[in-house]
């Protein structure tokens, strides 16, 4: 795959609440001369905006591979905000789907990263 394309990524599996994420392409480059790759660059994105949130009650999303797709009942909502917004009341697992496209990568074998800035209880990506 070429250096500069465009990786589509679908973010798959969260569980409760996060305050907000961010996609960070960390650029690094190896130096021989140092025994861990150095920091070169990197390039924030940020992932506020909708998202499709579904509540998980009986916690058998996992088993049930929610993580492959978005469930049919799933609602669009703000993030970061209170899930209460959303799901009155409810406080339990919620699973989070957003598609979004990762900034192309200026170097060879570079990474990208996904930084969860606040996490209510857990998080799994």
């Amino acid at each position: 795959m070429a250096t500069n394309s465009i990786h589509t990524a679908r973010l798959n599996r969260l569980f409760v609440f996060f305050a907000a994420a961010q996609v960070v392409v960390a650029c690094f480059q190896t130096n021989a001369a140092a025994s861990q790759p150095q920091p070169v660059s990197s390039i924030v994105q940020s992932l506020d905006g909708e998202w499709l949130l579904a509540t998980d009650p009986k916690d058998e999303g996992r088993v049930q591979q929610w993580f492959k797709a978005s469930q049919p009942q799933a609602v669009p909502a703000k993030v970061p905000w209170i899930i209460q917004e959303a799901f009155p009341g409810y406080h339990g697992v919620v699973w989070y789907w957003r598609d979004f496209v990762t900034p192309a990568n200026p170097h060879p074998r570079g990474r990208s990263l996904l930084r969860f800035w606040g996490v209510d209880f857990s998080a799994e990506g």
